[in-house]
């Protein structure tokens, strides 16, 4: 009977060990974290030289979580709770972001 306390001991060890760095995990992201993404494509004379004028603009924007824009700075994928923002509200949004020789511009993302 004493192997057998033994084998309890160990299963429940090891199961512990298996998912105690799970519990460790920070909040994941997108779906399952109750989030949701919309892509926009940016266009707009100098517009990618603005990147953070775009950004500042959005996070503003209630129900924006986070912004980030592809490596060419022609797609911005902002992450969102789900049915706070709409797409029309961050183009306009983005639309507003613009100086006297520059403009900012963007549509739905194919």
């Amino acid at each position: 009977m004493g192997g057998r306390i033994v084998t309890v001991a160990m299963a429940i060890t090891l199961s512990l060990g298996t998912l105690l760095p799970l519990l460790a995990l920070p909040a994941l992201p997108g779906a399952l974290a109750g989030e949701g993404t919309v892509a926009l494509k940016l266009g707009g004379q100098y517009c990618n030289f603005y990147l953070g004028d775009v950004k500042k603009a959005l996070m503003k924007v209630p129900g924006v979580k986070g912004v980030s824009f592809d490596k060419s700075g022609s797609t911005v994928v902002v992450t969102e709770d789900p049915g706070k923002v709409s797409a029309g509200k961050l183009i306009r949004t983005i639309r507003g972001v613009h100086g006297e020789a520059w403009s900012c511009d963007a549509k739905k993302a194919d």
